[in-house]
């Protein structure tokens, strides 16, 4: 019993590392920094079994301008208060020069939701 628990405990090291390692060279390729504006903080939820309820939660969505295209991107944390991300607040945004939806900020990986040209007109 202890040879398998000493085994999987290996493999999910070695993953853990892997993955670890994916997330350095992808953030060794983003060079360059920009300042990036807090514009909402995107509700969301799921159904909690053990409360019997909806419970909310909340993204923070960030917006950054590189040579006029601006992008929108979601930060990889959440809350349950959305006063915990207050608007307008600045964030650092860390990103790839070849490519700038390839992002961090703040110090963890964001997902770019989309971009556009400065001046494009946006319809919902």
């Amino acid at each position: 019993m202890l040879y398998w628990i000493l085994i999987i405990s290996g493999i999910i090291f070695v993953i853990m590392s892997i993955y670890k390692i994916y997330l350095h060279i992808k953030r060794s390729r983003c060079t360059c920094e920009t300042e990036g504006i807090l514009i909402y903080a995107d509700e969301r939820g799921e159904y909690d079994p053990s409360l019997k309820k909806y419970v909310s939660y909340y993204v923070p969505v960030f917006e950054y301008k590189i040579e006029g295209q601006i992008y929108k991107t979601e930060a990889p944390e959440y809350s349950r208060d959305a006063s915990d991300f207050p608007l307008r607040s600045v964030g650092r945004v860390e990103y790839n020069p070849d490519d700038p939806r390839e992002c961090f900020i703040n110090g963890k990986k964001g997902k770019v939701l989309f971009s556009y040209n400065e001046g494009d007109e946006i319809r919902v």
